[in-house]
């Protein structure tokens, strides 16, 4: 239920048009050092109670002048002892829970939650993705198939390094395939403007009708285009010559009148 809730959160904020591609989290043995901690912090009360059933404390209590039970002091003492634990280990989950990896059509998106009150969020576009590499290092990340995941970037812009990954080698391919996607698609929609382009030019030379110009060949479009300028060139030089005959009439009509 909160993955999906997550998950619909993050779909709102994509751009129009974008699509997750990769929905990531860290891999679950990211959180053995918590489990570690937590079941040491769990078996220290029952040492403290072990010890409580071999001593009496009742006497200790009387010579620091405490008119108080010792199971009550016990009782508030696992109570309070358990409320902090248990705000470790929610704090614990939610920054587990909350450090993910997304991958769009358009970018990729590394949210780190660094404590409860903290989040540090990096995104780059994938037209500046240059290289995607993973490392997997250690026993168990070899045997559950987690590691890191290098992604490089171009300039000056700082690179993503994602650790704990769960099957890095397959993520890190499908961000490359996914970026040089996107880059192909962006190159594809220069050359089909540029042809756009080129047929709106030759639709000009044939009677206003839109004519593609590969239905051009090469030495037709070179021919045509050097027609064009042929044409240019003689419209400026019959401009020119009906300049000059227009003054040479003038200067004749002149000197006629002054005879």
């Amino acid at each position: 239920m909160f993955k999906s809730m997550f998950q619909g959160d993050a779909q709102q904020r994509l751009e129009e048009g974008e699509e997750i591609v990769i929905f990531l989290h860290r891999h679950w043995l990211a959180m053995l050092p918590v489990f570690l901690a937590v079941l040491v912090l769990i078996l220290f009360p029952i040492l403290v109670f072990v010890a409580y059933s071999y001593f009496d404390l009742s006497l200790l209590l009387e010579e620091w002048g405490l008119l108080v039970s010792p199971s009550k002091i016990l009782a508030f003492f696992f109570a309070v002892y358990f409320l902090f634990l248990d705000f470790f280990c929610l704090v614990a989950w939610i920054q587990y829970y909350l450090d993910v990896t997304i991958l769009t059509n358009r970018r990729l998106v590394d949210i780190e939650q660094v404590n409860i009150f903290q989040r540090q969020v990096a995104s780059t576009d994938l037209v500046y993705i240059q290289d995607v590499s993973s490392e997997v290092k250690g026993f168990l990340p070899s045997l559950l198939d987690y590691g890191r995941v290098v992604v490089q970037t171009a300039g000056e812009r700082p690179n993503f390094i994602l650790e704990n990954i769960p099957h890095p080698s397959a993520v890190a391919r499908q961000i490359l395939v996914t970026a040089q996607g996107k880059t192909s698609t962006q190159v594809s929609s220069g050359e089909e403007l540029i042809k756009r382009h080129e047929e709106e030019v030759f639709s000009s030379m044939s009677g206003g009708k839109l004519v593609p110009s590969s239905n051009f060949s090469k030495k037709e479009r070179q021919s045509r285009s050097e027609g064009v300028n042929i044409s240019g060139k003689e419209e400026v030089e019959n401009k020119e010559e009906s300049r000059d005959r227009e003054k040479s009439e003038d200067a004749q009509s002149g000197e006629i009148d002054l005879t």
